[in-house]
C-alpha cells in the first residue's frame, strides 16, 4: 500500500512539473507571437507613412509646374499640410539657389554660414582649413587619374563636392557641425552668389555686410510677395543674385495617427518631355 502511495505521488509530481513546463513554453510563445505582431505592425506603419512621404513628394513637385507663382506657392522652404489617407503630410519647396553651393561659394559667404548656424570662431577657422585641404586632395586625385598631373592649389572651376553629403569627409567636420550646416548647401547652382528671394534666413545672415535689419526687409518683402529690389547697399551685392529655381528641393514628412513619421527629400529639375514634367536629380531619406 505504502508502495502504491509513493508511485502515485511521484506520478503526480511529474504531472505537475509538465504543466509547469507547458505553461512556461506556452508564455514564452505568447510573448514572441506579440513581438513578432508589434515587428509587424511596425512595419506596415513605416510602409504607408513612406508611401504617404513619397505622394507629398510628388504633390509638391507638380506645383512646380504652374503658371501662375501664386499656385506654386514660395520657394524658400515655407510648408503646407496635405491630408492623404489617414495621414498627415508636410511639404515645402526650398530652391537650391537660395543656398550656398559648395563648389562656388566664397571663403567669407561659408564662414558666415558657419557663424549664422552657431559654430564658434576656433570650429569656423578649423573647418574651413579643412575645406581647403580637402579641395586640394581631391583635385589632386582627380588631376593624377586624368593625366598624372600634379596640382598645388584648386581649381575653382572645377567641382570637387559631387554631393553634399561629402561634406562629413571634411576634416575637423563633426556630425553636430554637418548637421547644422546641411540644410543650407548644395552642390547644384555652381554659383558663387545666393538668390535672396527664396535664401533661408540662417543664410542671408551669412552674407558680409548685411545687417539684421536688412535680412528682416528682405523677408518682409518676400511675405508680401515682393522681391524686387534689395536694400539700398552697395557692400553685399556681390554675394546676392536674382535667380535659381532650377532646381528646387522638395521634402515630405508623413505622420500616421498612431505616431509613425518618415521623411524623404528629392532634388526635382523640369523636364524637357510632355511626358516627363519634372525629373528627380537626386533622392534622400530624410
Amino acid at each position: 500500500m505504502g508502495r502504491r502511495k509513493g508511485q502515485g505521488g511521484f506520478a503526480l509530481l511529474l504531472v505537475l512539473w509538465g504543466l509547469a513546463l507547458v505553461s512556461v513554453l506556452f508564455v514564452g510563445f505568447a510573448g514572441r507571437a506579440r513581438t513578432e505582431l508589434a515587428v509587424a505592425r511596425n512595419l506596415t506603419s513605416a510602409a504607408k507613412a513612406e508611401r504617404l512621404a513619397e505622394a507629398g513628394i510628388a504633390l509638391g513637385a507638380l506645383r512646380l509646374l504652374a503658371d501662375d507663382p501664386a499656385d506654386r506657392g514660395p520657394l524658400d522652404g515655407s510648408s503646407f499640410d496635405l491630408t492623404l489617407g489617414e495621414g498627415r503630410v508636410r511639404v515645402a519647396l526650398q530652391d537650391e539657389g537660395g543656398k550656398l553651393d559648395l563648389n562656388a561659394a566664397p571663403e567669407a559667404l561659408l564662414d558666415g554660414l558657419m557663424a549664422a548656424v552657431g559654430l564658434g570662431e576656433e570650429t569656423r577657422r578649423e573647418l574651413l582649413q579643412g575645406l581647403g585641404e580637402w579641395r586640394r586632395q581631391r583635385q589632386a586625385r582627380l588631376a593624377q587619374a586624368l593625366g598624372g598631373r600634379v596640382v598645388d592649389e584648386p581649381d575653382p572651376a572645377q567641382p570637387v563636392f559631387l554631393a553634399v553629403d561629402e561634406l562629413r569627409g571634411v576634416p575637423g567636420m563633426t556630425g553636430e557641425a554637418y548637421a547644422r550646416l546641411r540644410p543650407f548647401v548644395t552642390v547644384q547652382t555652381g554659383a558663387p552668389t545666393v538668390n535672396p528671394w527664396t535664401a533661408p534666413l540662417p543664410v542671408l545672415r551669412a552674407v558680409p555686410g548685411l545687417s539684421p535689419a536688412d535680412a528682416a526687409e528682405i523677408l518682409r518683402e518676400r511675405s508680401v510677395g515682393g522681391g524686387e529690389e534689395l536694400p539700398a547697399a552697395e557692400n553685399f551685392e556681390a554675394y546676392l543674385a536674382d535667380s535659381g529655381g532650377q532646381v528646387v528641393c522638395v521634402r515630405a514628412e508623413a505622420t500616421l495617427p498612431d505616431g509613425t513619421r518618415v521623411a524623404r527629400e528629392a532634388l526635382v529639375t523640369p523636364g524637357s518631355e510632355p511626358d516627363r514634367p519634372y525629373l528627380v536629380v537626386a533622392w534622400r531619406r530624410g
